[in-house]
């Protein structure tokens, strides 16, 4: 199926059938998989939903989650000090940066739905994860929010299976309707 083809259906789908996304899986989660060579198209193809969403009255939120990965220690000064870690112990600092953007994300993305409750959350950005975070982990710390979380997820499917960025075949089974 084109790029353009999944997103008429993901369109149909947050448009005229937002109640059924999460009779698929029980949980609200939609994952649209792209080839990671599509990004640029792929963004472009998100703007556009993202628009008709707004005319539709629909309340979006939008969250590109790779830059919640650095974005913890940039705010707490932390930075230099991660990059020097970084050069002698780099699996160290990839676990430790997991666990705080995993506990970070989460609050993050808790208190922006208590601030303004959106009808919609859109992931983005998802490939920045790379090496230091994992998308299920983020997903199953959010499986109790009954708001759909669409998410734009670099990779392919082979034999059932889901690559992310092409290249690193997922441990981790994801609830969330494929499109």
């Amino acid at each position: 199926m084109s790029l353009k083809d999944k997103f008429k259906n993901l369109e149909k789908m947050v448009l005229e059938q937002i109640h059924l996304i999460n009779q698929f899986s029980g949980i609200p989660f939609v994952i649209l998989i792209y080839d990671p060579q599509d990004q640029q198209k792929c963004y472009e193809y998100i703007e556009d939903l993202e628009k008709k969403l707004k005319r539709s009255g629909k309340k979006i939120l939008r969250i590109p989650i790779g830059e919640f990965v650095f974005r913890y220690f940039e705010e707490n000064d932390q930075m230099e000090e991660i990059i020097e870690i970084d050069k002698k112990e780099p699996e160290l600092v990839r676990q430790e940066l997991s666990n705080v953007c995993e506990r970070y994300f989460n609050s993050y993305i808790h208190s922006e739905i208590e601030k303004t409750p959106p009808d919609i959350i859109l992931f983005t950005n998802v490939g920045g994860l790379y090496p230091y975070s994992r998308l299920s982990n983020i997903l199953k710390n959010l499986e109790k929010i009954k708001i759909p979380i669409i998410v734009f997820y670099p990779g392919k499917i082979i034999n059932d299976e889901l690559y992310f960025l092409n290249k690193f075949k997922s441990d981790d089974y994801y609830r969330a309707f494929r499109i």
